[in-house]
C-alpha cells in the first residue's frame, strides 16, 4: 500500500462509493474481485472441457485450419496488447511551439521503427531478450 497507486476501474469504484483506501476498507474489494476471477476460471475450465471433445471430432484438415485460426486471432490479439503498451510509454504531451530542431520528430519515428524491428525479430526468436532491453536503451 505504499504507492498508493490502482488500476482506473478500482480508483473510479472507490471515488463512486466514497471509500478512503486503507487496508481494511480494501479487503472487501479485494475478495469481490477474487471471487468474481474464480468464476471467469471456472468458466473457462467448463468451456475447455466441453469444446475439447469437439475439435478431436474434427478432421485432420478442419483441425489444422482451426489451430491456424487460434494462433492469428492470438498473434493479433498479443500484436494489439503490445501495440497499446507501446503507445502509452511514447505518449508525450503536444509541444507549446513549432519545435527549433525539425529533425527531432524523424529521430523520433526512428526509434519506433527500431524498437519494433527489435521486437519483431524478438518474436521470430531471432534475439535473446537481453540485446533487445540493450538495444532499446541505446535508442
Amino acid at each position: 500500500m505504499g504507492k498508493k497507486v490502482f488500476p482506473k476501474s478500482i480508483s473510479s469504484t472507490l471515488r463512486r462509493n466514497r471509500v478512503k483506501p486503507t487496508t481494511a476498507t480494501l479487503i472487501p474489494y479485494t475478495l469481490n474481485e477474487i471471487d468474481t476471477i474464480a468464476v471467469c476460471i471456472a468458466d473457462l475450465e467448463y468451456n475447455r472441457l466441453h469444446g475439447f471433445p469437439a475439435v478431436k471430432q474434427l478432421a485432420v484438415d478442419e483441425r489444422v485450419q482451426f489451430d491456424v485460426c487460434l494462433q492469428l486471432i492470438t498473434r493479433k490479439q498479443v500484436d494489439n496488447r503490445l501495440s497499446k503498451l507501446n503507445c502509452s510509454l511514447n505518449h508525450s504531451p503536444e509541444p507549446a511551439a513549432l519545435p527549433t530542431n525539425p529533425h527531432s520528430t524523424t529521430a523520433c519515428a526512428e526509434g519506433d521503427r527500431a524498437s519494433k524491428t527489435v521486437i519483431d525479430q524478438w518474436r521470430r526468436h531471432l534475439v535473446k531478450p537481453t540485446i533487445i532491453m540493450q538495444t532499446i536503451r541505446q535508442v
